[in-house]
């Protein structure tokens, strides 16, 4: 056997299961996307028909553009267009605590990843042990702090106990104890820069990528939260979409609706996302 059919063999036993390994991933992938979007899909096309076309028609054959639009109109008028003002509130909601998250996240992130202080290792743990708790199990308590502050039915009461992310905490602790060299902060140090200068011209900036990723999560959690709209809130006006849905006329139209800003925010902020995911991932 000559040197070239060896290297030629060589590559046929290289390449092989490389190109298995290619499509089996591709397929996996394909059949998850295809499992997140079709629900989504059948959404859309539902919205294009009447109550018996839903039954009676072949599930994801589209029936009219012109239903569609009938089904966009009720639902943003009736009720004297209380959709809106749920949408509005769920943006309010939503937009207020991912940026207030990203910004305490960021904060405590780079206090446990670069500064040495007492019990700093106890709050690191504490911080772990809060992202094993279940967020059922913290309803009630955090009901009964908000009712004793006074925030009960309140649009405070919704915003404050989502700013608190132990899983935006620990990612950036992660992500800043890799990200910024100690050497650069005390070479930061040297040319007499204060503590805050350092915090909001040389950590903010390169935290950017991740608080991102600590945003979108954020704003995720708040838009989809139930629970806890569920148990502080009595006046409808100021229910988010997700708790104003429960008995909405027209839910399909009305929850179809509600996935647009996450999957706008998603597409707007995927390149920040991944680097920052990226990021963090190389460094746990």
């Amino acid at each position: 056997m000559t040197i070239t059919s060896l290297q030629r063999l060589h590559h046929k036993s290289t390449t092989r299961p490389a190109r298995i390994g290619v499509w089996l991933g591709t397929a996996f992938m394909g059949v998850a996307a295809a499992y997140f979007l079709l629900p989504l899909v059948w959404i859309a096309i539902a919205n294009t028909k009447t109550g018996s076309q839903l039954y009676n028609s072949p599930m994801f054959l589209p029936s009219s553009l012109s239903q569609f639009m009938n089904n966009l109109s009720f639902t943003l008028t009736v009720n004297h267009g209380i959709y809106r003002v749920w949408y509005v509130n769920s943006l309010l909601y939503s937009s207020t605590a991912a940026i207030l998250s990203s910004l305490v996240s960021f904060l405590c992130g780079f206090a446990l990843s670069k500064y040495s202080f007492r019990f700093r290792r106890l709050f690191s743990l504490l911080v772990i042990i809060a992202l094993m708790l279940p967020t059922a199990a913290l309803v009630v308590p955090t009901f009964l702090v908000l009712r004793d502050m006074g925030l009960i039915n309140t649009r405070a009461g919704v915003i404050l106990p989502m700013i608190m992310s132990p899983l935006g905490t620990y990612f950036m602790r992660v992500y800043l104890g890799g990200a910024i060299p100690d050497l650069l902060l005390d070479s930061a140090r040297v040319d007499g820069a204060s503590e805050w200068r350092i915090i909001w011209r040389i950590a903010l900036p390169i935290a950017f990528p991740g608080m991102v990723t600590v945003f979108l999560l954020a704003f995720v959690v708040t838009w989809n939260s139930y629970f806890l709209p569920l148990i502080i809130l009595n006046d409808s006006r100021l229910f988010p979409v997700v708790l104003g849905l429960q008995n909405f006329p027209d839910p399909l139209m009305g929850s179809f609706l509600s996935v647009l800003p996450v999957i706008g925010l998603f597409v707007f902020l995927n390149r920040f996302i991944t680097s920052g995911l990226l990021s963090g991932g190389l460094k746990m």
